[in-house]
């Protein structure tokens, strides 16, 4: 769960932070509101490269997942 939702996320932000910096002149300023526990993670990936078609592309479904869905089916009575 910390992959997508801290690290992923992290990623994604100093990708997209630095694209709107990359357009500013001398003079813009961009102010960004995140979490503080985002902070660093973006820090730390700004002068990274970021594959950002591996963040956005969601994973492949399971095939497991039809199962369960029957599987909860009987264990809840159908609910």
């Amino acid at each position: 769960l910390m992959e997508p939702m801290l690290h992923e996320r992290d990623r994604f932000l100093a990708y997209v932070l630095r694209i709107q910096t990359d357009q500013l002149s001398a003079t813009d300023r961009i102010v960004a509101v995140v979490g503080a526990g985002h902070v660093r993670g973006i820090v730390d990936h700004w002068d990274k490269t970021i594959d950002i078609d591996q963040i956005v592309k969601m994973p492949p479904h399971s095939p497991l997942h039809p199962a369960l869905r029957l599987l909860r089916g009987a264990l809840c009575g159908g609910v």
